[in-house]
This record gives structure tokens, sequence and C-alpha cells, in this order.
């Protein structure tokens, strides 16, 4: 009977039939056949439903089943993790990890759940790991299992790098997953494009250049593809051809983000009433990244000698990043000292350049 419902199990799961698979554990647990595998089957398909508290309910009776096992703390983390609650994601990683500390998949979610809470530093020493990890292997089943999250491992690890102003670093890791990813468990475009970001990063702009043009002939080119090819013309001073893009860019999709770069690029030409234009509209749009377009908008501000409008601004930039992302605001901080410091109230500023510098040392 044992083999029966397992090889059914394993039937639907290859279908991806999840609602079948409810519809066929959910019975068999409640007239009392409460086995690992059930939970665990019945677990795994509410959650690709969707259906977390479900899902969360049948792992933890798994894991008052095997409390000494990784994977359904990981479980119960990957539930969170699949709906972007990234803090309470965490939490089930680290206790999945005090029971298996080389745990690579719940390492490689570690580090994109903290990459995506702006946790740099944290992300890439949790990749770090993760590729170590899989360096080490020797054996043809781990190497197999765990090459997609060894390759997109090295991918967040890059793009942490990136954040954090490493740029060589960045480009390793993107030359790396260009040369070796042969099975493409990132898409092609995809590892292109991220390449050419990192070219641009150390400034290689023709390499950048010869990469992006490429990319945006294609006719479903991207959105980002438009706005990466407009900042890479910007840095080469073609100011005419980077405004033709960020025109496209914002034709396909009038994101935040782009508005954000091309209001740099007025920024750099002097035209700081179109700065401010596109960034309060990209202020509009925006709903996880306000701090950096209160800090732009502060910084317009300062330029314009509206010094208390200034402060207003980075002061809410700060107070933003502190209640979204629960992490303080380098930038912002030293956008503060830079205000005290005009006004003349350089006890206040040196305090605020203080606070700056410990920031920045916990990147370092």
């Amino acid at each position: 009977m044992q083999n029966t419902t397992l090889e059914k199990i394993q039937e639907l799961q290859q279908a991806n039939r999840w609602q079948e698979m409810i519809d066929y554990l959910k019975p068999i647990v409640e007239f009392g056949d409460k086995r690992v595998e059930h939970w665990r089957a019945l677990g795994f398909a509410y959650s690709q439903l969707n259906r977390y508290d479900e899902a969360r309910y049948c792992y933890k009776q798994w894991l008052e089943l095997e409390p000494n096992r990784a994977q359904p703390y990981y479980s119960l983390g990957y539930t969170y993790y699949h709906a972007g609650q990234w803090k309470e994601a965490i939490e089930w990683f680290d206790k999945a990890l005090e029971v298996f500390p080389d745990y690579l998949v719940c390492l490689y979610r570690k580090g994109v759940a903290q990459y995506s809470m702006l946790k740099s530093q944290k992300a890439k020493e949790t990749l770090k790991k993760a590729v170590l990890i899989y360096q080490g292997y020797r054996n043809d089943g781990p190497l197999k299992r765990n090459a997609k999250y060894y390759y997109k491992a090295i991918f967040y690890l890059g793009k942490a790098y990136y954040e954090m102003g490493q740029y060589y670093n960045a480009l390793a890791c993107f030359l790396k997953l260009e040369e070796e990813d042969k099975r493409h468990y990132l898409a092609p475009h995809f590892k292109k494009y991220n390449l050419s970001k990192g070219y641009a990063g150390v400034k290689k702009y023709p390499e950048a250049e010869k990469i992006i043009a490429k990319l945006c002939k294609h006719p479903q080119a991207k959105d980002y593809m438009f706005d990466l090819y407009a900042q890479i013309q910007a840095a080469r001073q073609n100011y005419e051809a980077a405004f033709e893009n960020f025109k496209k860019a914002l034709q396909k999709r009038p994101a935040a983000y782009i508005l954000c770069h091309r209001a740099e690029l007025y920024m750099e030409l002097g035209r700081l009433n179109e700065a401010e234009a596109d960034l309060h509209e990209a202020l509009r749009r925006d709903k996880i990244g306000k701090h950096k377009i209160l800090l732009a908008l502060g910084k317009i501000a300062l330029q314009q000698n509206k010094l208390p409008e200034a402060k207003s601004y980075f002061l809410r930039a700060i107070e933003f990043k502190k209640k979204i992302y629960a992490a303080d605001f380098y930038e912002g901080h030293l956008a503060l000292g830079e205000y005290y410091h005009l006004n003349g109230e350089e006890e206040m500023a040196k305090d605020e350049y203080a606070v700056a510098a410990e920031l920045q040392s916990q990147w370092q």
C-alpha cells in the first residue's frame, strides 16, 4: 500500500497536478496515516498553489516527526521566501542551517533573501559559502543535483558585489556564468545583460556597448536593456543617443528606475528642473526604492540652495529605509552631513559623517 501511495505522489508531482495531490493525500492523513512522506508532499502541493498557511501546517506536522532534520525547517522557510517575506524566511533557514550547516540550496535562498533586503554584505558572505561548498564536491550526484543553485548563487553573488561597488568582483562572477553555465540555468540574454553591466561597472564601455547593442536589436528587447544602453551612452558622453534610449526604455515600461537614471543625466547636464520632474514622477510610481529618490531630490535642493527642503528629503530618505528594510542609510547620513556643513552646523555635520563612516565600514 505504501509503495502504491508513493508512486501516486511521484506521478502527480511530475505532472504538477497539485490540487489532485491535495485531494488524494488530505483524506489519507485525516484518517490517521500521518507519515513524513505524506505531510511533506501535501505541504509542497499547498505551497505550489500559494496556500501558505496550509503548507506551513503540514510542514510543522512533519517537523514534529523529524525535529532533527534540516529539511522541514528549510521547507517552512521556503513558504515565506516564495511569498517574499524575507525576514521570516531567513529565520527558518537559519534553523535549518543549525542542523546542517552545508545545506547548499538553503544557503543560496538565504543569500537571495538577504540581497532582497538590501543586505548585500551579508548576502555576499552567505552566497560565497554556498559557492565554496559546491566547489568542494567530488561526486557526480551532488554536483549534478546542485548545479542550478551553484550558478544562481554565483549570479546573486555578482549582483551583491555590484551593489557594493565591487565591480571587478561582479564582472568576474558574470564572466564565470557566461563561460561555464552551458546548460543555461540562467537565461542567455539575462547573463549577457549582466555581463554588459559588469563591463560598464569597470568602465570598459566598448565591451559593454557591444553586448547591449546586440541585445537591444532583438524584437523582444526589454526596458532594462535600453536603460542600460542609455547609461553606457551617457558615460561615453553620447547624450543624444542616451536620451533616445531612455525614451525607448520608457516606451516599453515607464518604470521608476528608468526615470531615476534619466534624472541623473539631467543633473549631470545641469538641467535640474527636468531632473526634478522625472524624480517626482518616479517617487509616485515607486514602492520600494523611495529612499534613493528622496536622496536625489535632496541633492537637487542642495544645489538650488533650498537647505530646509534638502534636510527634509534626507531625513525622509533615512526614515523610509529604516521602516521598509530595517536598515540605516549610509548615503542619507552622508548627505545630511553635507547639509549641516553648508548650514554652518559643524558639530551636527561631524556626527552625521561619523554615522556614515561607521555604516560604510560595515560594507568593507
